[in-house]
């Protein structure tokens, strides 16, 4: 029963994380597009305007956020491996599945914590960007807490299973 949670909840959040990728992706075209139309404004023209500028930095914001679920739960992230491969197996094991989303979670939950309460205090003020646009902040900044708590949950899910899979000893 506990087992088939989890692996609802899994399957659950690797969709909405791959979505996020995939959202992403798209965003990532639109940033080529708008940084494009920057240039040509700015050089070919001779004509700039302030927006493009603005709608790139906040959807680059945006990709560089909320795919971090996607990259923690297939394993791409940055690892020292010529330090953990001189361990034992059992020691590896706790190292990586135990020891690690611990860790990692720490440092997860504090983030999420604290951009939650600069995006919820920016939505209390109303608070804008200070470019002629003037764009409501507390989307923007909200979109951190969002990644981050996502980052969390696989974070989570990653040290339960490898807890369950300790445990069991299975260590797939």
């Amino acid at each position: 029963m506990v087992e088939k949670i989890g692996q609802a909840i899994n399957r659950a959040v690797e969709r909405i994380s791959n979505g996020l990728v995939i959202f992403c992706g798209v965003l990532t075209l639109l940033i080529g597009i708008v940084v494009t139309y920057l240039v040509v404004r700015r050089y070919a023209l001779s004509s700039p305007e302030p927006y493009s500028y603005v709608i790139s930095v906040i959807l680059f914001f945006t990709c560089c956020l909320l795919p971090l679920s996607m990259v923690q739960i297939r394993r791409l992230n940055i690892r020292a491996d010529f330090l953990t491969n001189r361990l034992s197996s059992r020691t590896q094991l706790i190292l990586t599945f135990i020891l690690t989303p611990v860790v990692g979670l720490f440092y997860i939950s504090l983030g999420t914590w604290y951009t939650w309460k600069a995006a919820w205090y920016s939505f209390q003020l109303g608070e804008l960007t200070q470019t002629v646009w003037q764009l409501p902040l507390f989307p923007i900044k909200a979109v951190a807490p969002v990644g981050w708590g996502l980052l969390g949950l696989v974070l989570l899910m990653q040290l339960f299973h490898g807890i369950y899979s300790i445990i069991k000893g299975n260590t797939k």
